[in-house]
């Protein structure tokens, strides 16, 4: 596995974390992560129940509606939310346009909820991806060499809670 960072900049922000802007994919990497986005245009959601929602979020400047499917780190049953995190990093499009407008709508399966978006502490998201690497490893390594990420900026990713609006 390759600690290399695909990034334009990895320095370190004022938290100690790293910045990172990792390259998009391209060729078969690119359609394979459209898949689960076709899944749920499609109306088959449910079958990534428990792996993937589809978020909808509201561009900060254009206002314009847009769809993104995401990985869930974990389904906090307890809590009633989802966590996601950005494989883009913290500029990636929705996680700036959930800054903005933090009241969004996810589906789960064929469940569509109107939720509030809240950006979890490094603290708090470290522990749930610490869970999420013990409970998928090899998952983790085949994410981390197909994106040209390291163990050490995965660890340092901002990480979103979905939970039912108020």
């Amino acid at each position: 596995m390759s600690d290399a960072v695909r990034s334009t900049g990895n320095a370190p922000n004022q938290e100690g974390r790293q910045d990172f802007q990792p390259s998009p994919p391209s060729g078969l990497l690119k359609r394979l992560l459209k898949l689960p986005a076709v899944l749920y245009r499609a109306h088959l959601g449910w079958l990534l129940t428990g792996h993937f929602l589809m978020l909808a979020h509201v561009g900060r400047k254009s206002g314009k509606e847009y769809e993104t499917v995401v990985e869930v780190v974990k389904h906090d049953r307890e809590r009633g939310r989802w966590i996601v995190a950005s494989g883009w990093g913290p500029t990636a499009q929705w996680v700036q346009n959930l800054k903005a407008h933090p009241r969004t709508r996810i589906t789960v399966g064929a469940r569509m909820l109107e939720v509030r978006a809240v950006f979890l502490s490094p603290e708090e998201g470290k522990e749930y991806l610490a869970d999420y690497i013990r409970r998928y490893p090899v998952v983790m390594r085949m994410i981390l060499r197909a994106l040209g990420y390291s163990r050490e900026i995965v660890a340092s990713s901002d990480l979103v809670s979905f939970a039912a609006a108020a």
